[in-house]
């Protein structure tokens, strides 16, 4: 009888599958307990890891002071433990609340600063405690560093006579440090340029903190429609030759560039270049009746060599006076031969004469990208225009004693007017634009590279095979051989339109180093590129 019921208890198969489901069940809500955690796990090491990235950077930063308010708090005079302490505070900022063990390793050289840290901590388990498995280590791992390079910038700034007159004046409204709206106000372009540009050499020196803040230094180049060096400067260029048979003139120190120029970066010291013809054109524009105008800019607007003094290139900017017309060209030239090893021995003769500090000796540096960044800042509120020049025919050359930027006025007898006056070289915009004449007696002085019209064929170099304007050619091929040695470009169009913007696009090289700025935004354009110039680069972020 038992053996009989045992026979049939082991034949029965009722309930069987019941056994199965429950075994199933017990399988599935372990998988699911297992996915919980898993994805607990990888979500806490998403939040350490953002928080040891964001750390790490703000450790990496030469501009951040949190080091130096703590102080030293270790015992050996390291400032490891600071800087653990620093990525530390950042720890505070994440979602769970497990305190990792956090481990800082910092170093610093003269060219590089280098944090690397790793942060754990083990999540205790709901489910995967079932197996045995009571807690998942969570880790992340971080590197960043900034490299001190050596920062050599040009920073070209528009003062043609657009920038200035008071009918181009903007109004706008500011905002605050909050971004709240401040009073409407109305300003000239030159006003809001002249602050955001001294803000910006602000901004880039203070990221040098090295003692002698020999690792930031600008040139700066104010342009129109040509720029001009200081006699200092000019007298080191050994093989400068007159503007026509006559000779040099010691009456500015401007430079007469051919097209073919645009395509070479320096302007060595001992190349044969041609001064700039010296004469007077007349002007009359609504904020200024009957302004005088030279073909080369005033004293003011000289270029200020290699300087690392932020007061001094401040003043400068401050004091930038009016000039007229616009070659974005020829400021860009003279922005990245200023950068150019060739300008070397230039700089080492200002260093001489006391014009510039000896501490810049050997600027600028060579061309070394994991060394020395070398930036171009240029800005433009239009687009190219034209080159006044005047006939050679017409031209004064230097007669007598030159002492008087009115010397033409009395040296030429053979151009009298109806008066019986001597008017030299002295001309005005005529209505065509491509020559201007003095009305008394017809005296033109023509512009001898016209309207700067476009032209087609082998000499279209922009890379969208469009015909354009002399003066943007000259511009994208200045630019062109600039990006080639790694010269960084930064363009900026502030209320420039539409034409202008498309060549300080194609000059920077790419969009994003191309701002077209309105008076709202021109500080963050700045800011921008000074964010960029500082920029953190996160070397690794691994788990």
């Amino acid at each position: 009888m038992l053996l009989s019921k045992l026979r049939k208890f082991e034949q029965d198969e009722r309930g069987s599958v019941l056994a199965f489901v429950v075994i199933m069940f017990v399988f599935m809500i372990l998988a699911a307990g297992m996915a919980v955690d898993f994805i607990r796990h990888e979500t806490a090491r998403a939040d350490l890891q953002n928080a040891l990235d964001r750390g790490v950077l703000a450790a990496a930063a030469f501009n951040q002071n949190y080091v130096d308010q703590i102080g030293d708090v270790s015992d050996d005079g390291e400032l490891d433990d600071e800087y653990q302490a620093l990525v530390e505070e950042y720890m505070k900022s994440r979602a769970f609340g497990a305190n990792p063990v956090v481990d800082v390793d910092y170093t610093e050289t003269l060219t590089e600063k280098r944090v690397a840290a790793t942060a754990t901590y083990d999540m205790r388990t709901y489910f995967l405690r079932i197996m045995g498995i009571n807690s998942m280590r969570v880790p992340a791992v971080s590197i960043a560093k900034q490299s001190r390079n050596e920062i050599e910038i040009s920073l070209v700034l528009d003062i043609s006579g657009s920038m200035f007159n008071p009918d181009n004046s903007v109004t706008y409204t500011p905002k605050d440090d909050d971004g709240a709206d401040l009073p409407e106000v109305t300003e000239t372009r030159v006003t809001i340029l002249k602050r955001e540009a001294q803000a910006f050499v602000t901004n880039v020196m203070a990221g040098d903190t090295t003692a002698d803040k020999r690792r930031r230094t600008f040139n700066l180049v104010p342009y129109s429609h040509q720029v001009s060096m200081s006699p200092e400067m000019a007298a080191k260029f050994t093989n400068m030759v007159g503007p026509n048979a006559d000779g040099k003139h010691d009456l500015s120190y401007c430079v007469d560039f051919a097209n073919s120029d645009y395509t070479q970066r320096a302007i060595n010291s001992t190349d044969a270049i041609k001064q700039y013809q010296h004469f007077k054109w007349m002007n009359t524009q609504a904020h200024t009746e009957a302004r005088a105008v030279n073909s080369c800019s005033g004293s003011e607007n000289n270029i200020m060599p290699v300087s690392n003094d932020e007061a001094a290139i401040n003043l400068r900017i401050a004091n930038m006076g009016e000039e007229n017309l616009t070659s974005v060209y020829m400021g860009v030239k003279w922005g990245v031969a200023m950068l150019d090893p060739g300008m070397r021995p230039v700089i080492d003769g200002l260093i001489t004469d006391g014009v510039v500090p000896n501490l810049f000796s050997g600027l600028p540096r060579d061309y070394n990208p994991a060394d020395v960044v070398k930036v171009v800042v240029v800005m433009s509120d239009g687009r190219n225009t034209w080159l006044p020049r005047m006939d050679d025919a017409d031209y004064l050359g230097p007669v007598g004693t030159l002492g008087s930027h009115n010397y033409w006025k009395d040296n030429r007898p053979d151009r009298a007017n109806e008066d019986g006056n001597n008017i030299g070289n002295r001309c005005t915009e005529s209505a065509e634009g491509d020559a201007e004449v003095y009305p008394v007696n017809n005296i033109a002085c023509n512009n001898t590279e016209g309207e700067f019209l476009t032209f087609n064929g082998v000499n279209t170099i922009d890379d969208s095979g469009d015909s354009i304007r002399r003066g943007d050619a000259r511009l994208f091929e200045i630019c062109k051989a600039a990006r080639a040695e790694s010269i960084v470009i930064y363009s900026i169009g502030f209320l420039a339109g539409n034409d202008a913007n498309r060549a300080l696009l194609e000059c920077a090289g790419t969009s994003t180093r191309f701002f077209n700025a309105t008076a709202e935004n021109l500080q963050e354009s700045f800011d921008a590129i000074a964010d960029d110039i500082e920029k953190l680069k996160l070397t690794s972020s691994s788990s």
